[in-house]
């Protein structure tokens, strides 16, 4: 499980292999603007995404290194992080972020 710092920023890698999937399935972060990451390593490209509680954001898609990087003002709740590339969330690429 990926925990949010100080900041409340909280990383979340994408899989180094390519494979459609995050290495944590979940996450927790405090209250108030929120900062998720998600360094890509493949070349198969990824984003990191969240959507619910009338949260809707998308980050910018990168490979080979690079990080996806969104911020939102999130309540107590769950939401679902996820890849916005076409069928990568359909695929399992997504997790839920448990907000407390």
């Amino acid at each position: 499980m990926a925990k949010a710092n100080a900041k409340n920023e909280v990383e979340i890698p994408a899989d180094p292999t390519g494979q459609l999937k995050y290495e944590d399935s979940s996450a927790t972060a405090k209250p108030g603007k929120v900062t998720l990451l998600s360094r890509n390593e493949s070349p198969v490209p990824h984003d990191i995404s969240l959507k619910g509680g009338g949260v809707n954001v998308e980050g910018d898609q990168v490979t080979n290194g690079g990080t996806s990087k969104i911020t939102a003002t999130v309540k107590p709740g769950k939401y679902t992080f996820y890849c916005s590339v076409p069928g990568h969330e359909q695929g399992g690429m997504k997790g839920t972020l448990t907000v407390r």
